[in-house]
């Protein structure tokens, strides 16, 4: 899965095909732990200096976070390895987008 977060609000969701959307419980869940995470990120920042990502574990799998905006985030749930590709692709896009 695939989302773009703003604020509490997903402006952009992907799923695999076959992939369940999740419950409404199991993604309230998931986007506490993502503003508990990156509220902690935004305050560390300054002295983390390269940071570009989070990887939390969920029961869905890994999350990956990526911050692209003051309240916006976005996130990659993966459970296989093979997704680890799309991870980088991204975290290279990212970290480009966000030194421009």
């Amino acid at each position: 899965m695939v989302a773009v977060m703003d604020g509490e609000n997903a402006s952009d969701v992907y799923l695999k095909q076959g992939v369940p959307f999740p419950q409404e419980q199991a993604w309230k869940q998931m986007i506490l732990k993502m503003q508990i995470m990156t509220s902690l990120a935004r305050n560390t920042k300054s002295f983390l200096g390269t940071f570009d990502h989070l990887l939390l574990r969920h029961e869905y799998g890994d999350i990956f976070v990526f911050p692209i905006g003051v309240e916006k985030v976005l996130f990659v749930v993966s459970k296989s390895a093979a997704d680890s590709a799309l991870v980088s692709l991204i975290r290279r896009n990212v970290l480009l987008a966000t030194r421009e």
